[in-house]
């Protein structure tokens, strides 16, 4: 672009003096000032409507735009041919600053709010966008939230919209925030939990937690606690990890970026801190949160939070937990049953102690065998240290099947040497 003529900055300072006391008033509070005045405050202050402070200052910018419009369309012509749909804000200000080149800030910012009216671009994530531009983003922005995505492939975002994201790839990431990761996968951030995700994608296969810390340069101790709580990541043998899917996506999402934010600070965080940005991040409800802060999960020391270690978990005398024992002295819990657990979906409410006796580790789902009824399905527990609600027993619909049982019966859980359990009937005495 040819250095700016003289001309543009007498032709600005005329057209500022060819305004009345009144419209300069408004160019000042609507255009100049770095806090935007309402048109209801402009109205109020002049005594005027609101329809009418509008149609005035309709009226200055139809002005301007006749009297600049040359220069508005040359230096429009250069940034659209330049950037395109996508005008980054350092190469839009820039361009700015060296046409503008010695004219007033006052005139300057005049100059840049009538041009950016005629540009007809919007600015969002330091980019300003053609509206065509403006809704492609807003699309990759739903699909990327919507899905509650922490990790995303090329391909993927590619095929939301082909012509687009070849054209601007590099802006596109740039305005999404995405990092891309040692293996290739794009991410909001780079944390354990995406560099976890990216490295199993590479390998394609199960691995363990020391191969995972080699290929992902995260060090083991950090991997110990966090592999359990991964949305995304399950537990396929003893050892060894690997991609699934999780029905829980809420609820492992939020700890996930508790656990994220605590990270990020250095291992501890104080609650407040961590509160606003869950809030932010998560759009959940301050008791919600609260709720997850008080589990075995989080330790609260001095108002501020760090994660539970091994010696921090704390559980009851088995004596204190169970309902009852058999006549040969096996602890049994009561079940209630409810509709849904006809239909195949999971008791919960079942105290941790429960896992603990029959040998479970925090934060993973367990087969246990099934003793009686015969010929049942494993049953599976997941104890989650951050669970609101106990443990989550699932694989009961044949049991249920097998004993008969209708909503509003009782059966007890009984465990067999430690290591298997038994389901019967159970009638309470009256």
């Amino acid at each position: 672009m040819s250095p700016p003529s003289t001309d543009l900055v007498t032709l600005l300072e005329h057209i500022w003096n060819s305004f009345t006391a009144r419209e300069q008033f408004i160019v000042q509070r609507r255009f100049v000032d770095s806090s935007k005045c309402t048109l209801q405050e402009l109205g109020e202050h002049l005594e005027l409507t609101r329809e009418r402070v509008r149609q005035l200052e309709a009226k200055i910018v139809e002005r301007c735009e006749r009297a600049i419009g040359i220069q508005l369309e040359k230096l429009r012509k250069h940034l659209v041919d330049k950037y395109g749909a996508m005008i980054p804000k350092e190469a839009f200000t820039g361009t700015i600053d060296r046409k503008l080149t010695g004219v007033s800030s006052r005139n300057k910012a005049l100059f840049t709010k009538i041009f950016l009216r005629y540009l007809k671009y919007h600015f969002k994530n330091d980019f300003y966008l053609s509206p065509a531009g403006d809704i492609v983003i807003s699309n990759y922005l739903h699909y990327i939230n919507t899905n509650n995505l922490l990790l995303v492939d090329e391909m993927t975002l590619a095929r939301i919209n082909l012509e687009f994201w070849y054209k601007y790839r590099d802006e596109i990431k740039q305005c999404l925030g995405l990092v891309r990761l040692r293996y290739g996968s794009f991410a909001r951030k780079d944390s354990v939990s995406t560099r976890v995700l990216d490295t199993l994608k590479h390998l394609g296969i199960p691995a363990t937690k020391e191969q995972i810390a080699e290929y992902s340069g995260i060090p083991e101790e950090k991997l110990t606690n966090r592999l359990r709580l991964i949305r995304g990541v399950v537990k396929v043998s003893n050892n060894m990890w690997g991609l699934g899917s999780s029905k829980s996506t809420q609820y492992v999402g939020v700890v996930d970026e508790m656990l994220t934010v605590i990270e990020q600070h250095g291992g501890q965080v104080s609650v407040q801190t961590l509160k606003s940005e869950i809030k932010r991040r998560c759009n959940v409800k301050d008791s919600t949160i609260t709720a997850y802060l008080y589990t075995t999960q989080f330790v609260i020391e001095n108002k501020m939070i760090r994660l539970s270690t091994e010696n921090d978990v704390r559980l009851r005398p088995l004596a204190q937990t169970i309902d009852g024992r058999t006549g040969n002295g096996a602890p049994y819990w009561i079940i209630k049953v409810k509709a849904r657990h006809l239909k195949g979906h999971s008791v919960v409410g079942l105290p941790p102690e429960l896992a603990y006796y029959l040998k479970c580790e925090p934060n993973t789902r367990s087969r246990i065998p099934i003793h009686y009824p015969l010929e049942c399905r494993d049953m599976s527990i997941t104890w989650r240290l951050a669970s609101t609600t106990g443990l989550q027993i699932g694989y009961l619909a044949d049991v249920m099947k097998k004993l008969r049982v209708q909503e509003g019966d009782q059966v007890r859980l009984i465990v067999q040497d430690g290591a298997r359990v038994g389901f019967e009937r159970h009638s309470p005495i009256k």
